[in-house]
C-alpha cells in the first residue's frame, strides 16, 4: 500500500474524529458518535470478509479489510 494512502487514511480517521467531537460539544448531543460508531462497526463488518493485501514495503500482509474500518472504533 502505497505511503499516499496511509496518510490518506490518517487524515480521515482525524477528520471523523474531531468532526463527531466537536458536533458533540456544540450542540450537547452524542447522536452523531452514535451514528459515526454504528456505521463504522458496519463497514468493517461487511468489509471483514474480503482479503486485501498491504504491501508496506519491507513486508506484505494478507489481511481482512474490515482491519482498517475497525480501527476507528477501538
Amino acid at each position: 500500500m502505497p505511503i499516499l494512502i496511509i496518510v490518506f487514511w490518517t487524515i480521515g480517521i482525524t477528520s471523523f474524529t474531531l468532526l463527531g467531537s466537536w458536533y458533540a460539544r456544540k450542540f450537547n448531543k452524542p447522536d452523531l458518535l452514535i451514528a459515526l460508531y454504528v456505521t463504522f462497526v458496519l463497514v468493517a463488518q461487511i468489509l471483514a470478509v474480503k482479503i486485501s493485501v498491504f504491501n508496506l514495503a519491507f513486508k506484505t500482509f494478507f489481511v481482512p479489510s474490515g482491519v482498517l474500518v475497525f480501527s476507528i472504533t477501538y
